[in-house]
């Protein structure tokens, strides 16, 4: 009888332990879908900032060539501003050399 009662006991305990137990497996279960979940999400969001990586990096290549372009474009232009400089030098030049002939004539 008393080994009975004894073994009652164990079999309660055990079922609560079991009970317990099953309690912490399913909350292991949500919390592995929870990170399981997370983990998704966080390769979405990777996969989302390297699309935008590669766009701002498409972007900026594209603002560099045409930066390189404009510095291009400034450089002949400056160039072509000298040689126009050079040419009213030496019309001034001129003038003022056809400016003494008439004066000496």
């Amino acid at each position: 009888e008393e080994e009975r009662r004894t073994l009652e006991a164990t079999v309660v305990t055990l079922e609560r332990r079991n009970d317990e137990l099953g309690r912490d497996a399913a909350d292991l279960r949500s919390e592995r879908e929870e990170f399981l979940r997370a983990g998704i999400e966080m390769q979405h969001r990777v996969a989302q900032l390297r699309e935008q990586s590669a766009g701002l990096q498409e972007k900026l290549l594209s603002e560099e060539r045409s930066n390189f372009n404009l510095c291009k474009e400034a450089e002949s232009r400056s160039h072509a501003m000298s040689r126009l400089q050079e040419r009213i030098d030496l019309t001034r030049s001129e003038i003022a050399c056809i400016a003494r002939e008439v004066e000496n004539a």
